[in-house]
């Protein structure tokens, strides 16, 4: 019967991740950066970078890298080298990534939702009784996480997590863009104050800039409805996301973005 609900579990997560297009997203990023050609490269450069000044200046045992994904901005052999203890979570592993860092004793793969509930309450949302305020309540009610390594990065994050939730949710509610936002915001705000203090990066997005063919700027668009922390060691730069016009077909899309230490 225990085996029974284990594979029910398994079943009803795989359903949700496919309609709320979490699986399909890895394969999303991969073909990106293959289909840019080398556009990437200096973003994962910095990211990789900031992280390994991090955990210079932070000897410790264990690291937890939320959103690991491909591991494309990580520098794994460092950590692994570094690290009795290392977790990769994301709410979904590309298997080349598992077959590839399995065979590590040090490197452990965790599956989990990191708004820690706000996917499951979008997914079980019924619209004929959707209410706006009771939902962002719940959202704000979720219990706090609390990390057990000694480092944790947040990696090119924390703008992704309300994505795939509000496309969903607007699916099945009308939603205008202040609701979007707002929503947004709470999911945002609720990673940020979860990661513990003095020993956590944050990297992430911030802002879409768009350009036209020559390159001249025509315009952007927040991704972060909150404040980032900042401090002398924070680092910013540009992302080159979108070279061919394939995210956006009137124009190139580039990122801006902040590392910072929290």
């Amino acid at each position: 019967m225990l085996l029974f609900f284990y594979f029910y579990a398994m079943i009803k997560e795989w359903l949700r991740n496919i309609r709320m297009n979490y699986a399909s997203e890895q394969t999303y990023i991969a073909q990106r950066m293959l289909q840019e050609q080398g556009g990437w490269q200096s973003h994962l450069k910095n990211s990789k970078k900031f992280i390994e000044e991090f955990i210079s200046e932070h000897p410790s045992k264990s690291i937890n890298i939320l959103g690991s994904g491909w591991l494309l901005d990580v520098p794994m052999d460092k950590i692994i080298e570094q690290f009795d203890s290392v977790v990769l979570t994301d709410i979904y592993h590309p298997k080349q990534i598992v077959n590839r860092y399995s065979k590590y004793p040090n490197v452990e793969f965790k599956t989990a939702d990191l708004t820690y509930g706000a996917v499951d309450l979008t997914y079980a949302v019924n619209k004929r009784n959707f209410n706006l305020e009771e939902y962002l309540t719940k959202i704000k009610a979720i219990k706090r996480v609390n990390y057990d390594a000694d480092l944790v990065v947040s990696l090119n994050l924390l703008s992704q997590l309300s994505i795939f939730i509000t496309d969903y949710l607007t699916n099945k509610v009308a939603l205008d863009n202040n609701q979007i936002i707002e929503i947004a915001s709470v999911i945002q705000l609720n990673h940020l104050k979860w990661l513990p203090q003095n020993r956590s990066v944050l990297i992430t997005d911030y802002e879409e800039e768009f350009v036209d063919e020559d390159n001249k700027f025509i315009g952007s668009k927040p991704t972060i409805f909150i404040d980032i922390p900042k401090s002398n060691g924070t680092k910013e730069w540009t992302w080159k996301f979108d070279s061919q016009m394939t995210y956006r077909e009137d124009c190139k899309t580039y990122l801006k973005v902040v590392a910072t230490k929290i």
